[in-house]
């Protein structure tokens, strides 16, 4: 996104508020994943708390959990306060926010997970990325041509193989 809006989605600080802008958005990761992960005492509490939420306990005696601050004082909220909808809006990509596909697109990319992220073939096959018009005048999109631009120094068949290159 970063590339689209010049400002990182998730603007950490430091490792740990880089984790907290990550789970205000998406949430705690499985607890399964959770247990593969060598350095999670440094983020989660052995309670299943994120390290920068503040927990608490109201009146009817419910646990309530809000969120925390980082060293530099930015807040950040609680597991699953944060959209990415909002996110890419506040970020300056309103048409960005506004695209369903790209949306899934991100969120699929995004996943902690990497057992739940999306594949890079399946990426690749995703709507979002199959819908993109090609501008490029000078490429060929018929079926064995070859594509050649002015500036590539190889060209490359409709196989991806390299042909030859140019001198």
């Amino acid at each position: 996104m970063e590339l689209l809006t010049g400002y990182p989605l998730f603007a950490g600080e430091d490792e740990s508020d880089q984790i907290a802008c990550i789970v205000e958005m998406f949430g705690l990761p499985s607890k399964k994943f959770l247990a593969t992960c060598k350095r999670e005492r440094y983020f989660i509490t052995s309670r299943g708390i994120p390290r920068y939420c503040v927990q608490s306990v109201d009146e009817r005696g419910t646990n309530v959990i809000a969120g925390g601050y980082s060293k530099r004082g930015r807040f950040r909220g609680p597991p699953l306060s944060r959209d990415l909808v909002a996110a890419l809006i506040n970020g300056g990509a309103t048409e960005a926010a506004g695209d369903a596909l790209l949306v899934d697109f991100l969120r699929r990319c995004l996943e902690i997970n990497p057992d739940d992220r999306i594949t890079a073939p399946d990426a690749i096959r995703h709507d979002w990325l199959r819908r993109r018009p090609i501008n490029n005048p000078q490429t060929k999109q018929a079926t064995g041509s070859v594509a050649r631009s002015s500036h590539a120094q190889f060209s490359f068949d409709a196989a991806s193989n390299i042909t030859n290159p140019k001198r």
